[in-house]
């Protein structure tokens, strides 16, 4: 074993080998992820007791050995060739992934943190254009802007036409991972940290558990929670006016016209009376976030009425920006900013229906069978 040592440590030093051994690596056999600077190098050799050893070529030493004319219009492929880590991302523009979500023959599935393309129809497609990506998630640089990132070892399958698609969008300077995706897809451990977006659907969930408890209908008339979300309740994939006010009527839907009006059981009058100049009297029927703020101001009393006031207004806010006349003379423009006003948003109606969990469980019916640890356990609420 010492021999071993002896023989490998020069061409380490040299950055001409580089190891992977069962002591520190979870999978040995394959090089998932990039090499360490020689010293690292070495000391991890020094780890090693006499179990699985392998020793792979490093990309200094590939470098001499592939030919670049064999890997023409593939750059993926020609850096795993290279000697590149299967795990080793690179990011890219966010508008790459435009055309699998915009063209119906892609089944395109994402969440807040990771999704995969795969062909869905595949009647009349190229070859070519027959993609299958596993895995692909989302990095950040250090001013939070947002990018595509995907791992070598699922680019370099694309075809060549795709290849120069994605390259064409990839982007320089230095990003980092999504925290969930780096921990659930690279280092494969259970993470209790949630984004933002599950965070209020799982409050939405717990609301109508307690509307139950109460022994009324449900609040909402859907959570989502176990059933798939709206397509546009999800961070945008592209920071565009339209898309930002795509988003804000989702949320509305989502909030607002998804509050069921029998959970007020006739408590609160549903029509507004009001007396026209003309002596006639016009009815119209309330908005649910009045029927609301009504209802709660009617059997529980504030804290801190201004704080209250403060959030429950994002109601109406987001209310008032998917409507169409405020936005109907701007023109689609794509500014980061509105990532920010997004984060911003879904703060703040977090911050709101987790209130009203918290308001509804202090409800008699609900307090004597919820525990003050009620829900998942959750260490961090991510806004990205």
């Amino acid at each position: 074993m010492e021999g071993i040592k002896v023989f490998l440590e020069p061409l380490i030093e040299e950055q001409r080998i580089t190891v992977r051994c069962d002591e520190v690596d979870t999978n040995p056999f394959i090089k998932r992820m990039a090499d360490l600077p020689p010293d690292r190098e070495v000391a991890r050799l020094n780890e090693w007791r006499g179990g699985i050893l392998i020793a792979y070529p490093t990309q200094k030493e590939m470098a001499t050995r592939i030919r670049h004319e064999d890997f023409v219009v593939r750059p993926f492929t020609l850096e795993m060739a290279l000697g590149a880590a299967r795990l080793d991302f690179r990011a890219f523009d966010l508008g790459v992934l435009e055309q699998y979500r915009n063209d119906p023959r892609y089944y395109y599935q994402v969440s807040d943190t990771h999704g995969s393309i795969w062909v869905h129809h595949e009647h009349g497609m190229k070859e070519s254009d027959k993609v299958f990506l596993e895995h692909f998630g989302f990095a950040y640089d250090d001013s939070m802007n947002r990018a595509v990132a995907a791992f070598l070892t699922d680019l370099r399958k694309l075809s060549p036409e795709h290849q120069r698609i994605w390259e064409a969008r990839r982007l320089d300077g230095k990003y980092k991972l999504h925290p969930i995706f780096w921990k659930t897809q690279v280092k494969g451990i259970w993470v209790n940290e949630s984004v933002v977006t599950d965070a209020i659907l799982w409050e939405m969930h717990l609301i109508n558990e307690y509307s139950k408890k109460m022994g009324r209908p449900s609040f909402f008339h859907q959570t989502f929670w176990e059933t798939e979300r709206p397509r546009n309740c999800c961070f945008l994939i592209r920071p565009t006016a339209k898309e930002f006010m795509e988003f804000c009527q989702t949320l509305d839907k989502m909030m607002s016209e998804n509050i069921n009006r029998k959970f007020f059981r006739g408590e609160i009058p549903v029509r507004h009376e009001t007396v026209r100049e003309d002596g006639k009297v016009e009815v119209t029927t309330r908005g649910t976030i009045a029927l609301l703020k009504e209802w709660l101001l009617k059997n529980w009393h504030p804290k801190d009425p201004a704080a209250f006031e403060s959030g429950f207004s994002i109601f109406k806010e987001v209310r008032d920006l998917r409507n169409p006349q405020a936005h109907k003379l701007i023109d689609d423009t794509f500014d980061q900013k509105y990532l920010a006003e997004q984060r911003m948003l879904l703060t703040r109606v977090y911050e709101m229906i987790h209130a009203l969990r918290f308001i509804l469980g202090s409800h008699p019916r609900v307090k004597s069978h919820v525990k003050d640890d009620d829900g998942p356990e959750i260490d961090e609420i991510l806004i990205y």
